[in-house]
């Protein structure tokens, strides 16, 4: 069905990760909000018609409106412009827009180029604005923000520390798939804050930050892959840092890696790769292969997002070529984004790692997560360790993918859950954060 030879893939296949990740580039104020009034009204011409010739091939009408369908699935439709800020890079006038939609915030960049056409666009999720001093309160701990990592690429974080603990353990918190914040953005929520906080008022701290894709989305897509592959820019690279600058801070004991979602398949390697690391937590990690989560994810979202035979047919079958490395590895999904990334990942297999150290290991589920699933992540995981004392194990009812309680209307028997619910404000579980608490002060 697929040419090895083909250099693009020309099916739609829509890459379900924790994020939502579009094409790129950027634009004249008004030229960049009437883009997006149009592309969220729904106007799939003049969305085209606004584009340069470049991001055109990139992104057709077909395609602006499977991404419009995505982010109102996700996010709903847009009630307000919040803010908007601008620079220029490269040439372009960028515009940073906040966007309140109908389940929380979304952030749009766009980009507008010297003829006053749209030369990219960028979609994340955005942050509720909150003032300063509302955002940090009554703590008992002391939180600073703090910057890391390789000269070019520098990551913002905050280190968030016990308040009058002359030692204490301290986690590395790595985040999903995509552009992910220090705070694990979704919408209103910031479950990796929620984590941070929680530890800090039990006497352990945390370093938690920005990936690469955050900070830095236009230079990502604009910069060639290393020589080490994808993971290493996207990851491994910045985790590498983030242990070095934890084991300069006074006070720091040992070190344990939590890692979400996809950060959790890559925690155990980093782990067996440096000494300095003491523990791993798996928060909701991705056990099986990007591409096997893929196939699961359409099948299963299948109907939400209008999906037909044909077209699950298609993705399916494409995913089995990515599984067998059959597909050419420069074949581009979308923008700055190819086969290549899955055959990367595909080198840092979590159970072999696991295998390799005999350092203490949580691992926590929701059973209401439908992204990292009980059947296809947590069991396989618990039933090739769980007769290892070092192993900890906990699953718990109504818990989604976020570490936070499913909303009632997603708890019955019969619920269908999607990344809809995440735009409902939420707190991590509480028997997530105890069990993390409890884990830590038992083992360490």
């Amino acid at each position: 069905m697929f040419s090895k030879a083909s250099k693009k893939c020309t099916m739609t296949v829509i890459v379900i990760l924790f994020s939502v990740m579009v094409f790129s580039n950027q634009t004249g104020r008004s030229t960049a909000l009437d883009y997006l009034k149009a592309f969220f009204e729904g106007r799939y011409e003049a969305v085209y018609e606004m584009q340069n010739e470049r991001l055109r091939s990139a992104l057709n009408v077909e395609k602006i409106e499977q991404t419009r369908q995505s982010i109102l699935n996700m996010f709903g439709g847009m009630q307000a412009v919040v803010s908007t800020e601008s620079d220029d890079m490269n040439g372009l006038k960028r515009f940073v827009v906040l966007i309140e939609t109908g389940k929380g915030y979304l952030q749009a960049t766009v980009s507008v180029d010297a003829e006053d056409k749209v030369a990219g666009i960028f979609f994340k999720q955005g942050q509720k604005p909150v003032k300063k001093e509302e955002e940090i309160k009554d703590m008992a701990y002391v939180e600073q923000e703090v910057q890391f990592g390789k000269e070019g690429w520098k990551l913002d974080g905050r280190l968030t520390i016990p308040e009058d603990e002359e030692s204490y353990p301290l986690i590395i918190i790595t985040g999903g798939s995509g552009p992910t914040d220090m705070d694990g953005t979704y919408g209103p929520n910031k479950p990796y804050r929620d984590i941070a906080h929680y530890l800090a008022e039990n006497g352990v701290g945390s370093l938690r930050y920005n990936k690469r894709s955050a900070q830095y989305p236009q230079k990502m897509l604009e910069t060639e892959v290393s020589e080490k592959g994808y993971i290493w820019d996207e990851y491994l690279e910045d985790l590498y840092q983030a242990i070095e600058f934890v084991t300069e801070i006074d006070g720091a004991g040992e070190i344990i890696l939590a890692g979400h979602s996809l950060g959790g398949t890559i925690v155990p390697y980093v782990a067996n790769n440096t000494e300095e690391v003491d523990g791993i937590i798996l928060l909701a990690a991705a056990v099986r292969r990007l591409a096997q989560i893929s196939i699961d994810q359409h099948i299963y979202l299948k109907e939400h997002l209008n999906i037909t035979d044909e077209q699950l047919e298609q993705t399916v079958a494409f995913y089995n070529q990515v599984l067998n490395h059959e597909i050419p590895a420069d074949t581009e999904l979308q923008k700055g984004f190819t086969v290549g990334y899955f055959y990367d990942l595909d080198h840092y297999n979590i159970m072999e790692e696991l295998k390799k150290n005999d350092m203490p290991v949580l691992v926590i589920q929701g059973k209401t997560d439908f992204q990292s699933t009980m059947e296809g992540d947590y069991l396989p995981l618990k039933e090739a360790f769980s007769d290892q004392e070092r192993f900890t194990f906990r699953a718990f009812d109504g818990v989604n993918h976020l570490l936070m309680p499913s909303p009632d209307e997603y708890m019955t028997e019969d619920a269908f859950h999607s990344t809809e619910e995440y735009a409902v404000e939420n707190e991590v579980d509480e028997r997530v954060l105890n069990t993390l608490v409890d884990w830590v002060n038992t083992t360490f």
